[in-house]
């Protein structure tokens, strides 16, 4: 089964973390898991993916106007709905806005037509509850989760499909 990550990443944080969330998610059985910067989608693969998830910088409390843009005018034409989605977020500093930017991810999944999943704090810790998050200060603490989130949608991914 497929598994995709999408982001946008300035500064290589948001990249570093997709890498994990596919780390994650490869390590499902049966899970072929790809992470693609926006300006380098694989159509085909995000189309024939089960599960996708879209990963975001913070800025000014809420995601990064290049991923706004692809939601708003570059998603058209991929086939999003009813696969599983999930949401994470990098940010400079604790206070940046991290779930307000899971939060607008899960909005625009839900409009989309994705069913949003991330195992919340019903799978222990660590607690996701909207998605994963890291700031730069603890990037190489932060890892887990996003780990976490990538086995966690994909296992989610495999029972569903």
């Amino acid at each position: 089964m497929k598994f995709t990550v999408i982001y946008f990443s300035k500064d290589g944080h948001t990249k570093e973390m997709a890498e994990e969330v596919v780390k994650g998610a490869k390590g499902i059985n049966g899970i072929e898991a790809k992470a693609f910067a926006l300006d380098d989608i694989d159509r085909d693969f995000v189309n024939e993916s089960k599960c996708v998830v879209f990963g975001t910088p913070v800025y000014h409390a809420g995601i990064c106007w290049q991923m706004k843009k692809w939601f708003n005018e570059e998603s058209k034409g991929y086939d999003l709905e009813g696969k599983i989605g999930g949401a994470f977020a990098t940010a400079a500093y604790v206070q940046g806005g991290l779930n307000t930017a899971c939060l607008e991810l899960t909005q625009l999944m839900l409009v989309k037509g994705l069913m949003v999943y991330s195992g919340g704090s019903a799978l222990g810790d660590p607690f996701l509850h909207i998605g994963a998050t890291s700031i730069n200060e603890t990037a190489e603490k932060d890892k887990i989760q996003f780990t976490k989130l990538g086995e966690r949608l994909a296992t989610k991914a495999a029972k569903i499909f």
